[in-house]
C-alpha cells in the first residue's frame, strides 16, 4: 500500500533570473535550503504537472541540414559537404525548391569534374508530374528533379554521376530529402551504388553541352525532424528507455533498453510547446535518493541535444526559455496487512484448508478456509464446532 504523506509544487520559470550555470531551456534548481527529502521506508515521486515551452528554433536546423555529394565512384572520389538553407517551410514543395535544391546546385558547381561550369538553362527544374514513377505533390512530396549545368557531360553513364550521401552522423537530412541513411561513419565508407541516396536514373552521353541529370528520392520528403521536445532530469529515477534516445550521432544496429533522465514529452506545435496534466501518473518518475538538495532540468530533442540557437545569445537574452510544474510527492511505504484476524503476526502461506498443520485453538477461527466460515471448516480444516475431528 502506498500512502501520501507529503505533497508540494515545484514552479519553474527560466525567463529571467536564472544563475551562471543555468540557460532558457536548461536551468539548474538549488534546493539546497529547502531539499526534497524522504524519510525511513518513504520514496520521492515527481510529476510533471504543466509545461510550456515557446518554439524558438528553426525546423531546419544544424542537427538535420547537413548533406554530402559525392563526385565519382572509386578509390579516388572527390566528396563536398553540402546544407540546406536553414528555416521553417510549410510543406515540402517549398523545402525542396527553396531550402534543398539550391544548395544542391551550388555544390555541383564546386565539384573538382564541374570546374568552371555555370548553371545553364533552368538550373534545375522539379518533374512534376514527369517521370510518373515519382512526383513532388500533396499525394506523394517524392523530390524528383533534373540537374541542367553548362559543361560538356563528363560522366559516360548513370553510375559515374554524383551521388548524394546522408550519414547519421550528420543528423537527420535524410527525414527531411527522403533519402536513404548510411549507418557507417564519413571518414572512410564505402563508395558504390549502395551509398546512393538518391537514385540517379538519367545522364547525358559525355561530352554533350549542356550536362543534364535526373535524380529522384527513394522516399517522401519532411518539413521537420522533431515531434516532440523532451523534459529531462539529472537525478537518478526508476524510467527507463531505448538506446536510441540518448545516442546522438550513431546508430548500433540494435535494440536495447537503458535508464532514462526523461521525465515526460511535449507534442512541438508551431508557436508553443504544451502541456496539461488531465490526470496523475502520466508523466511521474521516482527518484532513487533519499534526498535532492540540487536537481537540474533541461528541454532537448529526441537525442538528448538542445535545439539549436537561432543566436548564440538566444538562451540568456533572448526567447529561449521554459516555464513548468513539477508536482513532488512523499511517499509512505507499508508492509501488506497479514489475513489471520486473530493473530496479525501470523505469516500464512498457505490456504487454511491445504495447511498441514492442525489449529492452535479448537472453535476459535485462526483461519477461514477457501469458501468462507459457512463451510463449517475452522482451524485446518478438520475440526468442527465441538473440536470433534472430522474422518
Amino acid at each position: 500500500m502506498l500512502d501520501i504523506v507529503n505533497s508540494y509544487n515545484i514552479f519553474i520559470d527560466t525567463e529571467r533570473n536564472v544563475s551562471q550555470d543555468s540557460t532558457g531551456d536548461s536551468i539548474n534548481l538549488p534546493l539546497g535550503e529547502s531539499p526534497i527529502v524522504a524519510g525511513s521506508n518513504q520514496l520521492i515521486k515527481l510529476n510533471l504537472m504543466e509545461l510550456t515551452v515557446p518554439k524558438t528554433w528553426y525546423d531546419v536546423n544544424s542537427t538535420n541540414s547537413t548533406f554530402r555529394i559525392e563526385d565519382g565512384n572509386g578509390p579516388g572520389a572527390v566528396e563536398l559537404t553540402a546544407n540546406c538553407v536553414l528555416g521553417n517551410y510549410d510543406t515540402p514543395y517549398n523545402f525542396f525548391n527553396n531550402g534543398f535544391l539550391p544548395s544542391v546546385l551550388t555544390t555541383f558547381l564546386g565539384l573538382p569534374t564541374l570546374a568552371g561550369s555555370t548553371a545553364g538553362g533552368s538550373s534545375y527544374v522539379i518533374n512534376n508530374p514527369t517521370p510518373p514513377s515519382a512526383t513532388i505533390d500533396n499525394n506523394t512530396n517524392v523530390l524528383d528533379f533534373t540537374m541542367t549545368i553548362d559543361v560538356a557531360t563528363p560522366y559516360a553513364n548513370t553510375g559515374d554521376c554524383p551521388i548524394f550521401k546522408f550519414f547519421v552522423r550528420d543528423g537527420k537530412c535524410f527525414q527531411l530529402a527522403g533519402g536513404k541513411r548510411i549507418r557507417t561513419n564519413p571518414v572512410s565508407p564505402p563508395v558504390g551504388t549502395q551509398n546512393m541516396c538518391y537514385e540517379c536514373y538519367a545522364v547525358t552521353a559525355g561530352g554533350i553541352n549542356p550536362m543534364v541529370i535526373s535524380y529522384r528520392a527513394y522516399y517522401n520528403g519532411q518539413t521537420a525532424t522533431e515531434n516532440y521536445c523532451y523534459v529531462r532530469i539529472n537525478e537518478q529515477n526508476t524510467n527507463t528507455e531505448t538506446s536510441s534516445l540518448n545516442s546522438f550521432q550513431q546508430d548500433t544496429h540494435r535494440t536495447s533498453m537503458t535508464g532514462s533522465n526523461i521525465l515526460g514529452i511535449v507534442p512541438i506545435n508551431p508557436d508553443y510547446c504544451r502541456y496539461i496534466a488531465q490526470t496523475d501518473n502520466v508523466f511521474f518518475t521516482t527518484i532513487l535518493a533519499k534526498q535532492v538538495a540540487q536537481m537540474r532540468i533541461k528541454i532537448t530533442d529526441a537525442l538528448g541535444e538542445r535545439f539549436p540557437l537561432i543566436a548564440p545569445d538566444q538562451d540568456t537574452l533572448g526567447n529561449r526559455f521554459f516555464t513548468a510544474v513539477i508536482r513532488v510527492d512523499i511517499i509512505q511505504l507499508h508492509p501488506s496487512i497479514p489475513h489471520s484476524n486473530h493473530n496479525p503476526n501470523l505469516d500464512e502461506k498457505t490456504q487454511a484448508r491445504f495447511g498441514t498443520e492442525p489449529a492452535n485453538q479448537m472453535g476459535i477461527v485462526t483461519n477461514v478456509g477457501k469458501n468462507g466460515p459457512q463451510s463449517g471448516f475452522y482451524g485446518d480444516g478438520f475440526y468442527n464446532f465441538q473440536g470433534k475431528r472430522l474422518t
